[in-house]
């Protein structure tokens, strides 16, 4: 409810500063977001819903137009070959929602000392050969896909790369058997979610 009540009042700041001229009505509900959505659409005869693409499945359950707004994704990456499992299914979430995704590959440099360069270098390699392997598997299914390496504590990098891009939502892959620091991050993400104002999306591998 916190969360809530910060992005109404960062939307009413907007719309005060963008509206100009436009006439804005704002409402709020508690209960179940698609149920609230049809029925003040429904109440208010509006022309056309416009949703991310957490709501695209509404189509389904009204004659009203609905419009997907377009995004980013983050997919974020490591070393490993975890992210490889669930491609498919971020190109299918990115194609249905018109996004384009930003590949993040994430470097966890806080675990070598000055003595392990060569060690941490060779991750690097490894964790750059699998983003750019991802984006050209992206790219080849038809999804504008963009790579971004960064090196730091992989929450932090995750958080900096989403405010940059101003992401719809953060893709992670779920399960797996060994454990990694994108896992971790994920988890870190997940408990603080305070400060991570970005919807986390786990993709179970099929």
């Amino acid at each position: 409810r916190r969360e809530y009540e910060a992005s109404l009042e960062e939307l009413r700041a907007l719309l005060k500063s963008l509206g100009s001229g436009i006439q804005v009505s704002l409402y709020t509900a508690d209960g179940d977001p698609e149920d609230a959505i049809l029925s003040t659409a429904e109440t208010e005869q509006v022309e056309t819903i416009f949703v991310t693409s957490r709501y695209r499945q509404l189509k389904r359950r009204t004659t009203i137009p609905i419009a997907v707004v377009p995004g980013t994704l983050l997919l974020p990456v490591d070393s490993s070959h975890d992210v490889l499992r669930i491609v498919d299914d971020v190109a299918r979430e990115a194609q249905e929602s018109d996004s384009s995704v930003v590949v993040l590959g994430v470097v966890p440099v806080h675990l070598y000392s000055r003595s392990e360069t060569r060690e941490m270098q060779a991750v690097q390699e490894s964790t750059n050969a699998m983003m750019n392997t991802v984006v050209a598997m992206l790219r080849d299914k038809g999804v504008e896909a963009k790579a971004l390496l960064r090196s730091g504590y992989p929450d932090d990098e995750i958080l900096r790369a989403a405010r940059e891009f101003s992401v719809l939502s953060i893709v992670f892959p779920d399960g797996g058997i060994a454990p990694s620091e994108l896992r971790k991050a994920a988890h870190v993400l997940l408990a603080d979610r305070e400060q991570t104002h970005f919807p986390l999306l786990f993709v179970p591998s099929a």
